[in-house]
């Protein structure tokens, strides 16, 4: 909760101090009732508003919403199973990898006042995913391979969904 706090706080003060010194160096002149609408897509992502892989937002959702349909498609529990005892392909070990520096993201967007690091690493995971999800079969693996590849993919899900509600932004479970 603390995480989400600092995040919000350094995102609406950097958005902020971003308009008042474009402003600022346009000449325009600051109301005393100065307000702007402030917009997640345009504050983090540049305000792409296609729904399309063009989008980051879009991306990054779709890709939320694809690793929950791929969740559904298995009944099954995992069972305990743990990474440090399997082999990794080298897909499957960089998006491991990068998921577990999701805490450094958010050290670094807070300390540093980048919410920004936020955004990327939300975009690098999705990008990671779609290539693991491209190169590492899942449905036609043989039962060991797939329940590494699903709890690898129950990881990456939850580090997307919890960077997404750090931005304020919505894991929708379907598109």
């Amino acid at each position: 909760m603390v995480y989400r706090f600092l995040i919000l706080f350094i995102f609406i003060g950097s958005v902020l101090f971003s308009q008042v010194n474009t402003e600022r160096l346009r000449g325009e002149k600051l109301s005393p009732g100065f307000h702007h609408d402030i917009s997640l897509n345009t504050a983090f992502f540049g305000g792409n508003t296609e729904y399309s892989n063009e989008n980051p937002v879009y991306y990054v959702q779709y890709a939320h919403a694809r690793l929950c349909r791929l969740a559904q498609q298995f009944e099954s529990p995992l069972g305990d199973i743990s990474l440090k005892d399997l082999q990794l392909d080298s897909y499957e070990r960089k998006l491991v990898l990068h998921c577990a520096r999701l805490k450094d993201s958010v050290l670094t967007a807070s300390t540093q006042f980048a919410p920004y690091q936020l955004a990327q690493y939300a975009t690098n995971c999705a990008r990671l995913f779609h290539s693991f999800y491209e190169h590492c079969p899942l449905l036609k693996a043989d039962e060991a391979i797939q329940r590494k590849r699903r709890l690898i993919l129950g990881i990456c899900k939850h580090r997307l969904a919890t960077v997404l509600d750090l931005m304020g932004l919505t894991a929708p479970l379907k598109m």
